[in-house]
């Protein structure tokens, strides 16, 4: 099969159609440049996760709606991400990553508008849906390295690309604050909107269109799965305020697994799947997925239960008492430490292998969450162990999407990185769910808002059990030889 070089990059002619084999001279950029257009993206849409946690506490106020309809205007932009992920990869597949990105971000940038605007909290709840359709550029944007770097450069952007989801995280955090303390409340979303224009010029202007696979877009399944993962992600994020054995959470988990399993059987019988189940089910594809949904409840149970901790007024050895940009600042190092990391987990990862790095972020997550439960009085120990996380995810997230790609035919990578990312979100809203209930079932007795350390303690430990979890796939994943590095 012949090779066509395309400056530093090797292309493999059958991966790109007849219309794109030619690169047009203003998307010769390196290596380098295209892995850092595509990382901003990535950070920018995976702000909108966080962007609005220090608006939570003001919004009932100012908006004149109640505390649980406030937590819509989150669950909304998780419930969209999730939603759309795989759908979006599969049509990345199909027409080109790089289109669908632009649309992508087409939408998110509609929806900062709208939220911008929005003077009721439906309006709002709507426009942060819209804004969580730009999540799914994540794992494109995967798909894309694949595709447009040298075979040895990949395992670090994917690794750098990957962690782009908690760096997002701990950057829209201080966004927020900023916006509460400092500006009117609707600059968060101006902001976001800003951002969504700027990387959607750097993506049209410097990333090549990249391969296409024409096939025929499977609508049933498209319909099935989102329906499916919707009833069971409405009923994990919202069981804890419906009660968990309330109609309305029975409802939504029964209805979404009976349509999951309609899902998986009419997506086993079709020629052309939204998602190959056969190929997903494979042992190598199924412990990565099974590793994704451990790391997502590792990575946002600290999101969750840090701004609380460093906000919540001291009461018997817990809480700091810190505003909310001072709290989002102290949250930040844990975003800060995954971006410096993730160069090093994508040099393990390409010298030695995915399996390596998840081992050694398993490790590490499981040592510093002990170490955060015995410190949980101590300001400084919380603020440095939390930076520490970063690390330990850093590696985890960086193997995620590589042996993802190791496990799948090339024309698949796009459909198969959002089912890993769809596995990662499934992993945040348990992680969300259940520290809010541990939280909720250790308040302080006559303080509903005041937590007690047993419950930050036990929500913690759920996490460092989350970090066993994947090593357990870890190990169990096969042995491969990574790509040696070029001197």
């Amino acid at each position: 099969m012949a090779l066509t070089y395309v400056e530093d990059s090797p292309v493999l002619e059958s991966r790109i159609a007849p219309r794109t084999a030619r690169v047009p001279l203003r998307y010769r950029t390196g290596p380098r440049t295209r892995v850092a257009v595509l990382a901003i993206a990535g950070m920018a849409c995976s702000m909108m996760q966080t962007l609005v946690t220090p608006l939570f506490p003001i919004l009932p106020q100012l908006l004149a709606t109640s505390t649980t309809t406030v937590t819509w205007v989150i669950t909304a932009t998780l419930l969209a991400a999730a939603v759309c992920t795989p759908i979006a990869g599969r049509l990345g597949d199909m027409y080109g990553k790089k289109r669908v990105m632009l649309g992508i971000l087409a939408v998110m940038l509609t929806g900062s508008i709208v939220a911008g605007f929005a003077p009721t909290i439906e309006v709002l709840i709507v426009g942060r849906a819209l804004q969580g359709v730009g999540l799914a550029l994540i794992s494109l944007g995967m798909s894309t390295l694949r595709e447009i770097l040298p075979r040895d450069r990949v395992p670090g952007g994917l690794a750098l690309m990957s962690s782009t989801l908690g760096i997002g995280g701990a950057l829209g955090l201080p966004l927020g604050g900023l916006a509460v303390e400092h500006l009117n409340w609707h600059s968060a979303f101006w902001l976001s909107g800003a951002l969504a224009v700027m990387v959607a010029i750097a993506i049209a202007l410097l990333i090549p269109a990249g391969a296409t696979h024409p096939a025929r877009f499977d609508p049933i399944g498209a319909v099935g799965l989102a329906l499916g993962t919707l009833g069971l992600l409405v009923a994990l994020s919202k069981g804890t305020a419906w009660g968990w054995t309330s109609t309305a959470t029975l409802t939504f988990a029964i209805g979404g697994v009976l349509i999951l399993a309609a899902w998986a059987w009419f997506e086993w019988h079709r020629d052309e799947p939204l998602i190959d189940l056969r190929t997903t089910v494979r042992r190598a594809a199924a412990l990565t997925h099974l590793a994704a949904i451990a790391g997502g409840y590792v990575l946002y149970t600290p999101m969750v239960l840090m701004p609380i901790l460093l906000q919540m007024q001291p009461h018997n050895g817990v809480g700091f008492g810190r505003t909310a940009l001072t709290a989002a600042l102290l949250a930040m190092p844990g975003g800060l430490m995954m971006m410096v990391t993730s160069p090093i987990g994508g040099r393990v990862t390409r010298r030695f292998g995915g399996r390596t790095s998840l081992i050694i972020g398993s490790i590490v997550n499981g040592i510093v969450l002990v170490l955060m439960i015995l410190n949980l009085g101590n300001l400084w120990a919380v603020v440095i162990l939390g930076g520490l996380l970063g690390l330990g995810t850093g590696f985890t997230y960086a193997a995620l999407p590589t042996l993802t790609m190791d496990a799948v035919p090339e024309s698949e990578t796009g459909a198969a990185n959002g089912f890993n990312t769809l596995m990662r979100y499934i992993g945040t809203a348990l992680a969300s769910t259940m520290a809010m209930t541990i939280l909720a079932a250790h308040t302080v007795p006559g303080m509903p808002n005041v937590m007690t350390i047993d419950g930050f303690a036990i929500a913690l430990g759920a996490a460092a059990v989350g970090a066993i979890c994947i090593l357990i796939p870890a190990v169990l994943l096969p042995r491969r030889r990574g790509v040696p590095i070029s001197r």
